[in-house]
């Protein structure tokens, strides 16, 4: 059974579920459905103008019977470089306050936030991508390095750029 077939039994009965597994409410539930419908304006880059009629592109798009089940339709702008900044900005502080925890002082600089937004920025998928890739060009190598030792509590880590990646300096806090 599709994912479209589930949600439209779902929401007259108010429920859905398997055989082999409890049947789930949706009486009180908020069902969001991501569509990556470009009528709607998905896969525009940062300044194109949406659809002046979100609602109307999504009705040309689906069948009424789904379409008349949709309680709002909801457009979103795609991410432009200073909210990508702000939401890298954001994930890096949650490795820094998971740091700290450990007393180790993290410190990343700017030139770095700005290259790993660079890397797989595409305003169509929003900032799951730069998700990924702070996992696997920071946490991956920060974790690494925590269970080699070579990261201790009383320590500084500096992340920096070198020309094609991250550079990571751990040092004494209160060193160079």
């Amino acid at each position: 059974m599709s994912v479209r077939s589930r949600v439209l039994a779902a929401q007259p009965a108010g429920q859905a579920g398997i055989v082999s597994h409890p049947a789930v409410n949706f009486h009180s539930w908020w069902t969001f459905i991501h569509s990556q419908c470009p009528a709607i304006g998905f896969g525009q880059t940062a300044g194109e103008e949406p659809s002046p009629n979100p609602e109307q592109a999504v009705r040309s798009a689906f069948r009424p019977e789904f379409f008349n089940r949709l309680d709002a339709v909801i457009a979103f702008n795609p991410l432009s470089n200073d909210d990508m900044a702000k939401i890298a900005e954001l994930m890096l502080g949650q490795i820094k306050d998971r740091l700290a925890a450990q007393d180790i002082e993290f410190v990343i600089a700017q030139e770095a936030v700005a290259w790993i937004c660079a890397q797989d920025h595409d305003a169509s998928l929003g900032a799951r991508p730069m998700r990924r890739t702070i996992e696997q060009v920071v946490e991956n190598p920060l974790a690494a390095m925590l269970v080699r030792a070579e990261i201790k509590p009383g320590n500084r880590v500096v992340i920096g750029v070198k020309p094609h990646a991250l550079s990571f300096l751990v040092t004494e806090r209160g060193g160079v």
